[in-house]
Formats: C-alpha cells, sequence, structure tokens
C-alpha cells in the first residue's frame, strides 16, 4: 500500500511540481475546498461494538453509533499529532483534533490530497503547549492550478491505485479476523494442523 501511494505521490511530484507552468492558475487551498474542524464525542458515546469508526490525529481511537461524516473527504491532525493525512470515504466520526478538508469539486480530490502532503503540515505549528494548526493557515496554502484535462487525468490514474489501496485494506482485515478466531483455537487444541 506504502509503494502504491508512493507512485502516486511521484506522480504528482512529476507533473504539478517539477512540470509546473508560469501560466496555470495561481490560487490558495481555500479557493479549491471547504476546511472545518471535527467535533468532540462525550465518553458515554463511545461503544466498542459501535458501527461507526471514531477517527483522530492519529487514525481510529474507538468506535460510536453516530457519524458526523459521510463523504469522500480529506482530514488531518489539528491539535497535538500534526503531519499525518487520511483519507475517508464512508460514515465516520471525526473527533475535534481534526481538521476536514472537502474538496469542491471531486476532480480535485487527488490534486488536494497530494498538495498537502508536499505543504508539510507540521511546519504549520502555532501551538505554545501543544502542536496545533489553524484553518486559517491551511486555507491560505498557495498552489498552481493545472488545466482541467491534467488534473483529471492524474485523478484517474490515481483513483485506479487507491482503489487498489482499499481492497488490499479489506483482504488483510479479513485475514487479520481469520487469524483472530483461529489462534485459539490452535492454542487450546481445538482445531490441528496437519
Amino acid at each position: 500500500n506504502k509503494t502504491l501511494e508512493a507512485l502516486a505521490q511521484t506522480l504528482f511530484r512529476q507533473w504539478f511540481v517539477e512540470e509546473a507552468k508560469d501560466e496555470w492558475e495561481k490560487c490558495d487551498l481555500g479557493d479549491l475546498t471547504k476546511i472545518s474542524s471535527g467535533k468532540g464525542l462525550k465518553r458515554n458515546e463511545y461503544v466498542d461494538d459501535g458501527e461507526y469508526p471514531v477517527l483522530g490525529a492519529n487514525g481510529e481511537i474507538g468506535h460510536t453509533d453516530h457519524y458526523n461524516w459521510d463523504e469522500k473527504l480529506i482530514f488531518t491532525g489539528r491539535v497535538g499529532t500534526l503531519g499525518n493525512l487520511f483519507i475517508s470515504n464512508g460514515k465516520v466520526w471525526l473527533s475535534d483534533n481534526t481538521l476536514v478538508i472537502t474538496p469542491n469539486q471531486n476532480k480535485h480530490f487527488f490534486f488536494i490530497y497530494f498538495l498537502l502532503k508536499f505543504a508539510r503540515l507540521e511546519t504549520f505549528n502555532v501551538g505554545s503547549t501543544q502542536p496545533l494548526i489553524r484553518q486559517s493557515d491551511i486555507k491560505v496554502i498557495n498552489c498552481n492550478l493545472p488545466p482541467d484535462k491534467k488534473i483529471q487525468n492524474f485523478s484517474n490514474q490515481t483513483e485506479v491505485l487507491f482503489k487498489k489501496i482499499t481492497h488490499n485494506r479489506t483482504q488483510i482485515q479479513t485475514l487479520e479476523n481469520i487469524r483472530i478466531s483461529l489462534l485459539p483455537k490452535l492454542m487450546c487444541g481445538e482445531v490441528k494442523v496437519q
């Protein structure tokens, strides 16, 4: 999965950094996205077998029976851990220590994702006692917006790679579940291997 994402990142760097053109439209990230913060979840709303994941600055931090987002989006840490970037595509609860980045147009999704990777978000820290990123600082990240055709071509190629990543994660989860259920049976001799 890391190799697949690295391939997409290399393509982004080549097309949009190394081969950037002066005539491309200048804009800020805030022109291409809606940026907001996640929301806090009460302690009693965390449920061990909850239907939806609760996601924070480091990824999954629990489960709940509620969700506050149901769309394809990008999120990163707002407080505490900075610099990690994640993609969510479905019903999730994003905690109040996250910044939620929703592209205005789907074709810009992976362009914005890798633009944020190259921006090195951890360098936007303005916290004094603990690391902190403000929405206002991310909104003014400069970018050179290439022609729609180039962005669409990048999006099409990257989408294939990320679908493979999603498929791989599903297979990994299935194998982990099988291991978890079989290991105790093997240890107690309930299941024997020939």
